[in-house]
């Protein structure tokens, strides 16, 4: 490496998404391959890794530790606020600027990435989504959902997709899930944060113009009619409008149009 590279770096955000995985190989394949082709569009302006808490052993350390700046440590699956803070550990290690903690079923849009990247650059300490979409494996439906709508809720963060600086989990101690909130993580997290000052951003999809996604497959399908303020959507259109085609090819399956 020379002095033009070290200088590239130094320019560079740091920034380490943060994840858990169990069982369902292909799907964490999708997850993985999604984050790479950011890590690979956005070279230039951001170094992106990738820390990930497994749960079976050398079978998920070899699938994680065969993609470039994947990091994994060894938890067990639950307590799972505890194998989540595990995976933050790690990223700790990494020294990033931001960590973005998404499921190992997730995928970020490219432009939703610009995104954060605009947020990051502006040093906002907390970037969160306020809707998502959904696609199903099985029955090959995609799912739009508004996000929270019951006044006790409404605009509230999404699951998925939580952009948070270095400063605000040194404020928490990179503790963002504390004991007791296993079946709720987002609560637990939201109630780290609501002791620190920090800045923050709500994210709307739709409105934006976005895309975020979370692979649904016969392991953790919940019905879909059961879900308040969503809408189905065309599957194929979903994924083929808004990733890469070899991504949205391997998602969709063998039974194309």
């Amino acid at each position: 490496m020379n002095a033009n590279d070290d200088m590239a770096d130094s320019k560079r955000i740091k920034l380490c998404i943060s994840t858990g995985m169990w069982q369902r190989p292909a799907v964490f394949e999708m997850f993985a391959e999604g984050v790479d082709f950011l890590r690979k569009t956005f070279i230039d302006e951001v170094d992106i890794h990738c820390a990930v808490a497994g749960s079976e052993g050398e079978l998920s350390k070899k699938l994680c530790l065969s993609y470039k700046n994947f990091h994994y440590v060894e938890a067990p699956n639950q307590p799972l606020g505890v194998k989540m803070n595990k995976s933050l550990e790690v990223a700790r290690s990494l020294n990033p600027d931001y960590c973005l903690m998404v499921g190992s079923d997730d995928l970020i849009g490219k432009n939703l990435m610009e995104k954060y990247i605009s947020v990051m650059n502006q040093g906002i300490d907390f970037s969160f989504l306020t809707d998502c979409y959904f696609f199903d494996t099985v029955s090959k439906q995609g799912l739009y959902w508004a996000g929270y709508s019951k006044p006790n809720n409404k605009g509230n963060a999404a699951g998925i997709g939580k952009l948070i600086s270095r400063s605000l989990l040194d404020k928490i101690k990179w503790n963002c899930f504390p004991p007791g909130f296993d079946r709720i993580l987002d609560t637990g997290f939201d109630r780290q944060i609501q002791k620190v000052q920090h800045t923050s951003i709500p994210i709307n999809l739709k409105e934006e113009n976005l895309f975020a996604l979370d692979i649904k497959s016969a392991t953790n399908m919940t019905p879909f009619n059961r879900w308040d303020n969503c809408n189905f959507m065309d599957g194929y259109a979903l994924l083929f409008e808004n990733l890469p085609e070899h991504l949205a090819t391997k998602i969709y399956g063998k039974q194309y149009r």
